[in-house]
């Protein structure tokens, strides 16, 4: 028991700040490892093997031509996203020398989205002037965004789906790092009188360009906030300081380019060939936003991460205020940037809209809805505090304790048995992951080693359900198997029932 003493005395020292520091530090490593631990083992899947194809087999002796051949060809035959592609079919070109590539992309995309989410937030707060004595909110705000976003929610094919992550977590990734470079060169041109350190405007614009040309989900609700950012700029100087709006240029420029390609219209017309309804995709957008963000607040770690983000607004300094117009234009734009990450993706089914978004579209939507619930809840703080002068007492404390308690009391099971950490840590554990990546594996050994022509495989492993499966049916012409059967020269493959 003496060894303990100093332990049991530490525990004692602690205060309620640092044990509420200790909780988001433990759920914040649930929501990361497991994913970091997963992504290791993702395998080859469906539009993996067409993209291995496609660079494989593109004109031109080199990796650089193969790539400027290969999105010259999908630019005015398929798809247009010039930037995904690049990125895309250059990782592609190194999974064909081995498949361990595919996780270690993963894990590096993850990191970047880790560190450019920080970045953004650490940015946003010295953009408004946050003093320094409040940097405790963005780590709680990293914390609120990060753990209901990814903690509670699997998106499979988002996370553990090399195509999927590159089309959609990694453009969300690149939108942070193009905004946050925005707010940086902005802040120091403030701070030293327009000698900002000239460099920054470089990443700033390459990224800007190759943003672009990345997701046309994620792109819109980015150039709209680069937009406010920029009128924002305009009315904090008083004048239109052009070099501040060479970012936005530069990715409004890559988006148009992206947006109005030939390859997009030849891709929507084989799934409608009615054409265009931007009406009736402003419609359905309105409404999915309306359902979706219905469908948020049944996640009890949102919740938690509200109450926790409106306390700290309360809690705020004296100096940070925010009136009622401000307030409400918080509230608008919030809502219109959520509304604008479904346009684009209704826009292609808007003659007749679509049950729900697809998983990977709601990991762009869920991403901006929590990350504008955050900061309205912490907005909304700010402005009571300022409405009614109301002050953190000790009695507000224990009111919002006892809030958090009783989510997480009448959700408990909920939190724990739907939490997207809690089975992934299951799956790890008990090895049905590790499995899954084995069998799969020997699979793909099985058709690329058979000198059989038509191969068939007698049954597929039981993929885990919170990751992203290898596919292919009993169909030898369905698209799955046909993308399979291309990339490793066989005339066909299928599964046996």
């Amino acid at each position: 028991m003496k060894n303990l003493a100093p332990f049991i005395d530490r525990i004692k020292s602690l205060k309620r700040k640092d044990v509420c520091y200790i909780i988001a530090v433990f759920f914040l490593i649930l929501t990361i490892v497991p994913i970091f631990i997963a992504s290791g083992y993702a395998v080859l899947s469906a539009d993996d093997f067409s993209a291995m194809k496609s660079i494989r087999d593109a004109e031109g002796g080199i990796l650089l031509v193969k790539i400027i051949n290969t999105v010259k060809r999908l630019y005015f035959q398929w798809s247009a996203g010039y930037g995904g592609i690049i990125i895309e079919y250059t990782i592609a070109w190194f999974i064909m020398k081995s498949r361990r590539v595919v996780g270690i992309s993963l894990i590096i995309s993850f990191i970047i989205l880790l560190v450019s989410l920080r970045l953004f937030i650490k940015c946003f707060m010295d953009y408004f002037n946050i003093k320094s004595g409040e940097r405790h909110i963005s780590f709680w705000a990293y914390v609120c965004i990060l753990v209901p976003f990814l903690g509670f929610n699997a998106y499979p094919e988002v996370m553990y789906w090399f195509v999927g992550n590159l089309s959609y977590d990694l453009s969300i990734s690149i939108n942070l790092l193009v905004i946050s470079f925005m707010m940086i060169i902005d802040k120091k041109n403030r701070d030293t009188n327009g000698k900002g350190k000239k460099w920054l405007y470089i990443p700033a614009v390459l990224l800007a360009l190759l943003m672009g040309g990345m997701s046309i989900q994620s792109g819109l609700p980015a150039c709209f906030f680069m937009l406010i950012l920029n009128l924002d700029q305009i009315r904090r100087h008083k004048r239109i300081v052009p070099a501040y709006a060479i970012p936005s240029i530069m990715a409004v420029i890559g988006y148009a380019i992206h947006v109005f390609a030939p390859g997009n219209f030849v891709r929507h017309d084989t799934l409608d060939s009615t054409g265009l309804h931007p009406l009736s995709a402003v419609h359905y957008s309105i409404y999915t936003t309306a359902d979706e963000l219905s469908a948020a607040f049944h996640n009890p770690y949102l919740l938690i991460g509200l109450v926790i983000m409106l306390f700290l607004g309360i809690k705020s300094s004296k100096d940070l205020k925010i009136s009622g117009y401000k307030f409400t234009f918080t509230l608008i734009i919030s809502f219109i940037m959520m509304v604008s990450t479904c346009f684009t993706v209704l826009l292609g089914y808007s003659a007749t809209g679509i049950e729900a978004l697809p998983v990977r579209c709601l990991f762009v939507f869920d991403f901006v809805t929590y990350t504008c619930l955050v900061v309205c809840a912490f907005a909304c703080g700010v402005y009571i505090k300022r409405w009614s002068g109301l002050s953190v007492s000790p009695d507000l404390k224990v009111a919002t304790a006892a809030v958090i308690v009783a989510i997480a009391f009448t959700h408990a099971s909920v939190m724990f048995s739907d939490a997207s950490w809690k089975n992934m840590l299951s799956d790890i554990a008990h090895g049905k992951i590790s499995d899954y990546n084995k069998s799969v594996n020997e699979i793909l050994d099985t058709i690329e080693n058979s000198t059989e022509a038509d191969v068939v495989i007698d049954t597929l492993p039981e993929c885990p359900e919170s990751f992203n499966p290898f596919f292919i049916t009993s169909d030898p012409y369905d698209w799955y198997n046909t993308a399979v059967s291309d990339y490793y020269g066989k005339n066909s493959v299928r599964t046996d029932h």
